[in-house]
């Protein structure tokens, strides 16, 4: 019995040729159903309120120790709607926007097709993109690695209808980017990634001039964070003991575990 066509959502930057590559990847071939999302451009704050779209960002403004810009929250919005579609398919599916240049699309079918196979039923998400930036060349194991933090970059995944519809809902409203709202959820990373970012050229629709801080925060800021300073001081109500702790600690240490283990494989499978 052949197997249904795999579903791939493009989020797409309206008037802009930037998916035009990866279309090209996807025609006519039978494999794939594609979906085309255009994408929510939103400018200023006037065009948050003008499209309805309801936001609570005090706590992300807490840990980032920035604003939350309308782009962001365009963007979170669009992966909302597309994981939202995405949710309501009978085998889930892949998210990819339209920078995403797929290296190998037969390895991508395969490795997608897989893992929402042997994942169905389950809260999952596979990132088909680089693991951290600059860090993967050179290695040669194949598979994926599961992961103890959450995956760089939401710009090509593959996740099930479960883990689409928990994505969904745990940031409607909008309270963080889209990249990943929090919630218990299992995350895996392919060790060679399939997908890469942009062709060179493409800017970034979200930080155009580059203008926003989405490097990280300031030294002070983190020392701040980390000797407890800052939850003493202006912390939003909604935010207890528990929770800061997994923000400014957890997170920080699951992450740098995953390097870890990236570079343990890398050694002992060379």
């Amino acid at each position: 019995m052949p197997k249904a066509p795999l579903l791939v959502v493009i989020i797409e930057t309206p008037e802009s040729l930037r998916s035009q590559p990866l279309l090209g990847k996807f025609e006519v071939d039978s494999r794939f159903e594609v979906v085309r999302l255009p994408a929510l451009m939103l400018h200023t704050n006037s065009d948050v309120k003008k499209n309805k779209i309801d936001t609570s960002l005090d706590e992300f403004a807490y840990f980032e120790g920035r604003l939350m810009s309308p782009q962001e929250i365009g963007c979170a919005k669009s992966h909302n709607l597309a994981r939202k579609f995405v949710g309501e398919s009978l085998s889930g599916g892949v998210i990819l926007e339209d920078d995403a240049r797929i290296e190998n699309l037969d390895l991508f079918y395969k490795y997608a097709l897989d893992f929402l196979e042997k994942k169905q039923g389950k809260l999952a998400v596979l990132s088909m993109n680089e693991f951290r930036v600059g860090g993967t060349s050179g290695f040669e194991r194949k598979g994926i690695q599961p992961l103890l933090s959450k995956p760089f970059l939401a710009l090509a995944y593959a996740l099930t209808p479960l883990a689409a519809k928990a994505l969904y809902e745990a940031n409607e409203p909008i309270s963080t980017v889209a990249d990943w709202p929090r919630i218990r959820i299992k995350y895996f990373s392919l060790f060679n990634p399939l997908v890469r970012h942009g062709d060179g050229e493409n800017l970034s629709t979200i930080d155009i001039q580059g203008e926003l801080n989405r490097k990280g925060l300031k030294p002070s800021k983190k020392i701040s964070q980390l000797i407890f300073i800052t939850f003493f001081s202006s912390k939003p109500k909604s935010i207890s003991l528990v929770r800061y702790i997994e923000e400014v600690y957890c997170n920080r240490i699951t992450w740098h575990l995953d390097s870890a283990l990236r570079r343990f494989f890398k050694v002992i499978f060379k």
